[in-house]
């Protein structure tokens, strides 16, 4: 438990001194079962600078281990779905920001369908995945993978990007591609 403290502190930290306008998310999974723990604290309050300060796009924060309030959201164990350690987190700009925006309720435990607290998503009728793809993702991993769409509105002198999709492969480990559409072809960095 220390060292996820430690490394969320140097997260933190490094966030905090990214410039104001600074638009982030960080993923993956946290290891971390409820809202109070230091780790997430460290993550998720105010402190001494607000800059860095990571934000839930779907509010679902609380005590998520055994909690059925939580069972949208659970994210493992696939053979016994009772606690939440996979997240997608943002900067407040991007949840405050009309150019790089989360779209509301589009944050999905891909799997999930709510219905499966302390069960395994294969149990009977998943109603968010067909049979074949309940299996392969409890064959796969004892995480589900976590999902979210966001609007992406930027134009620079030449050119606007008009389109973000999904990216692939997911979930990834340690590289992704995000396939993107421009107005018009241009060079991007």
């Amino acid at each position: 438990m220390q060292q996820r403290k430690d490394a969320c502190y140097k997260l933190r930290q490094h966030l905090n001194n990214l410039p104001d306008t600074s638009e982030f998310i960080v993923a993956g999974d946290f290891n971390i079962l409820k809202a109070s723990e230091p780790a997430w604290e460290i993550l998720t309050k105010d402190g001494n600078d607000k800059k860095g300060k990571l934000y839930v796009p779907n509010n679902k924060i609380g005590n998520w281990e055994n909690n059925e309030v939580f069972s949208e959201v659970l994210t493992i164990s696939t053979d016994h779905l009772n606690a939440r350690f996979d997240f997608i987190l943002t900067s407040e700009n991007i949840i405050e920001d009309n150019n790089f925006n989360y779209v509301n309720t589009s944050y999905t435990t891909f799997g999930n369908d709510g219905n499966h607290f302390h069960k395994a998503i294969t149990d009977g009728e998943n109603t968010s995945v067909s049979e074949h793809i309940a299996a392969e993702l409890d064959t796969a991993s004892d995480h589900l993978p976590v999902f979210a769409d966001f609007n992406l509105n930027y134009s620079t002198k030449e050119n606007t990007i008009v389109a973000l999709y999904k990216n692939s492969p997911n979930p990834f480990s340690p590289y992704t591609k995000i396939k993107f559409y421009l107005e018009k072809p241009a060079k991007v960095k």
